[in-house]
């Protein structure tokens, strides 16, 4: 016989349906709508620009029908890149997992710091609070020191996507370019990016002009927290543009 029902016909013979081939898209329509919109936002991101690839995981993209909508998506967003189907998809986050679960290289293990992270600054020698050791002389003939700005404690717990951030760098006023340099350290509160047990991770350098006004010059550093992956970004504080948006291993 058949089942009836408004707009939908259902065949059924011996326990199989047959669906009409609009009625099955309508199916996953709603969702493949919130996925396309979610893949095309994802890759339009500037640390995304080069991407080559993107992984389907999840039974749900066993469906030739949702990797073909995926898959126009990922070419409207970034032509460059190309859908990487694996064998089996419905077991690829549970071995994911298996793996995540049992690697020794995470860096994060039980959302604790494995070591300090922060970013070198160049206040001016101070002889009450500096030591005098660490003194460096400028090109204009000023006395500095090469401080370790923390923005992240050995040993601290936390969460989830944990943020932290620097504000209102200023680079020297004779320089061309602003320089932001990220390092690790094994000591939980470093004084100076020359200490033993410090070490440099990143450096990003970014143009600014000659005559700028100070706050053209400044621009803030945020550090947000994976789990293997410590995500840098750097902005120009006057108007927000991102200067840097990366990831780095934990070290």
């Amino acid at each position: 016989g058949a089942v009836e029902q408004p707009g939908v016909s259902l065949a059924r013979r011996t326990a199989l349906l047959k669906i009409p081939l609009a009625t099955a898209r309508a199916f996953f329509d709603r969702s493949l709508h919130s996925i396309e919109r979610l893949v095309q936002t994802f890759l339009a991101q500037p640390a995304l620009a080069s991407a080559s690839a993107v992984l389907l995981a999840g039974g749900y993209s066993e469906s030739p029908y949702v990797r073909a909508c995926v898959e126009r998506a990922v070419q409207a967003a970034a032509p460059s890149a190309h859908l990487v189907h694996v064998l089996r998809p419905d077991l690829a986050i549970v071995i994911g997992a298996a793996i995540y679960a049992c690697a020794r290289h995470l860096r994060v293990g039980g959302r604790v710091a494995a070591a300090s992270y922060g970013v070198e600054f160049l206040p001016l020698f101070d002889a009450t609070r500096h030591d005098p050791s660490q003194r460096i002389t400028m090109k204009d003939g000023s006395v500095r020191v090469r401080e370790f700005a923390r923005l992240i404690r050995l040993g601290d717990r936390i969460a989830s996507n944990h943020r932290t951030r620097k504000l209102s760098y200023k680079p020297l006023h004779w320089y061309t370019f602003s320089t932001v340099t990220v390092y690790a350290a094994d000591t939980p509160s470093p004084r100076y990016v020359t200490e033993e047990g410090v070490r440099q991770l990143l450096e990003i350098r970014f143009p600014v002009e000659a005559d700028a006004e100070e706050r053209e010059r400044e621009y803030t550093v945020e550090f947000v927290c994976g789990d293997s992956e410590l995500k840098v970004i750097a902005k120009r504080a006057l108007d927000g543009s991102e200067i840097h948006n990366g990831a780095i291993q934990f070290a």
